[in-house]
């Protein structure tokens, strides 16, 4: 081969490779385009159910922060009640001993109305 054609066959050659590369990387930006697209959209749905898992997880904490209000409502209500049987339990002593006095106060008077 002579030098022209070798030459030429070389310029040749190189706009051949130039142009396939350049082709490579349209194809390969198209691919890429297409995958961060794909990417994009695989987020923004993420995204929604992570946002849809949060909106439930609040109205979760809200289900629970009622629930806490009233399990303190009703420890509030069972204490008074406590407190209200103990104060009866504590009259209901009195009462039994001031029944005690009574009754032997009874005794003692029937016993004198007896020796009369």
């Amino acid at each position: 081969m002579d030098k022209e054609t070798e030459t030429l066959i070389d310029t040749i050659a190189e706009r051949a490779a130039s142009n396939a590369i350049a082709k490579v990387r349209e194809f390969h930006k198209d691919d890429l385009k297409v995958l961060r697209e794909r990417m994009d959209i695989g987020f923004e749905t993420v995204d929604r159910q992570f946002e849809e898992v949060n909106e439930r997880l609040g109205k979760v904490e809200q289900r629970f922060d009622s629930f806490e209000v009233r399990f303190d409502r009703v420890e509030n209500a069972l204490a008074t009640l406590l407190d209200e049987f103990k104060a009866d339990k504590e009259k209901q002593k009195q009462l039994e001993a001031k029944v005690a006095q009574l009754t032997e106060r009874v005794r003692i008077l029937e016993a004198q109305l007896a020796h009369q």
